[in-house]
């Protein structure tokens, strides 16, 4: 785990990859912004930016234990968020978007989970800009249920899921180098009992160039530095479900558990080997999944289901500043700074941007 400490001190600096931030003391504006739709109790939940600068969303419920009803949507922008288009990934009722994976304007990866089938994941790929969308059958990415996927560039990617009876599954993960034409093994049947992905969305996972990181329930980590070719665990001190993570700008990586009560425990590491505990500010609760900026603070994810609100953290941890009071599910930063996050997508809204 030495590489893991070296990566993230010797890597790109995060301007590289992450857009500059809104400084901490500002007065802030909000904008709501349509994405062309009108379905009550669906919102906007994810926001991811493509490798060419093109920012997707997809949407999911916005209520707890109410599922996607009006089936799942992916919303886009090509133009920094000024203009947004919405297309359909499924008309299926009992629907829930998981997580969106988009690589160019016209190339994406969505994943739907069925309400209706428990445990139940469909994937879907669109190569039009969202127009149209093809099922992806597990056995193509030599699987037998997936869970999520990820990429490191437009090529290079990977599919976690898992293989076997429910009962007795295993969890594998498939790598591609062709941009999801082919795909070969690359974590074999690991045995990982119960464990499960904490998060949907992303929420429990970060990516940072060719290094990846995956929280799992069991308080374990699932890391790659060589964008998947290889896989080690971290076992962390947290004993429990990891709920976010995300590289700090000095070279530690956080990791942070919400208890029952909403506190949260988090902890850093620069090797994988030796945990620190990390005292974060009293106000920063129910905390699922946590977002770096150039800066190097920290914005929470927000989520209306699981009253996570958005607050900015310094760099070193002491203070938490809230950016939004409204309802509102996920965050990207754009470039003049201000912050993106998705809301309930009814006439006229769907979006949220947040600048001073």
């Amino acid at each position: 785990m030495k590489l893991l400490a070296r990566l993230l001190l010797g890597g790109p600096p995060l301007a590289g990859l992450l857009l500059a931030g809104l400084p901490l003391a500002t007065t802030l504006h909000a904008q709501e912004i349509s994405v062309g739709l009108d379905i009550q109790t669906n919102a906007v939940v994810q926001l991811e930016r493509g490798f060419d600068g093109s920012i997707w969303g997809i949407t999911s419920s916005s209520m707890d234990l109410l599922p996607t009803v009006a089936g799942v949507f992916v919303v886009k922008s090509v133009d920094e968020g000024a203009t947004w288009t919405s297309h359909e990934v499924t008309s299926n009722w009992w629907r829930w978007g998981s997580d969106v994976c988009p690589l160019t304007t016209n190339e994406a990866w969505a994943s739907v989970l069925r309400d209706d089938v428990e445990d139940t994941l469909e994937v879907f790929r669109t190569s039009d800009g969202g127009r149209t969308w093809s099922i992806v059958k597990p056995a193509d990415v030599q699987l037998d249920r997936i869970i999520s996927v990820h990429f490191f560039s437009p090529t290079v990617g990977i599919v976690f899921g898992s293989v076997g009876r429910k009962i007795e599954h295993k969890w594998t993960v498939s790598r591609t180098t062709d941009g999801g034409k082919t795909w070969s093994v690359s974590l074999a049947k690991s045995a990982f009992g119960q464990e499960q992905v904490a998060e949907r969305n992303d929420r429990s996972a970060a990516r940072f160039g060719s290094a990846f990181w995956l929280g799992l329930s069991s308080g374990r980590i699932l890391f790659t530095q060589d964008a998947g070719a290889t896989w080690s665990f971290i076992s962390s001190p947290l004993g429990g479900s990891i709920n976010a993570i995300v590289p700090l700008r000095d070279g530690r990586l956080l990791a942070v558990r919400t208890k029952s009560d909403g506190g949260a425990v988090a902890m850093t590491t620069r090797d994988g080997n030796t945990w620190e505990p990390a005292v974060l500010p009293p106000n920063v609760t129910n905390v699922h999944g946590m977002y770096a900026r150039a800066d190097g603070s920290i914005v929470t994810v927000p989520s209306e289901i699981t009253q996570t609100p958005m607050l900015v953290i310094s760099a070193d941890l002491t203070s938490a500043v809230p950016v939004d009071s409204k309802p509102s599910f996920g965050v990207i930063e754009l470039k003049d700074g201000s912050l993106l996050t998705g809301t309930e997508a009814v006439r006229g809204k769907g979006l949220r941007r947040i600048r001073r």
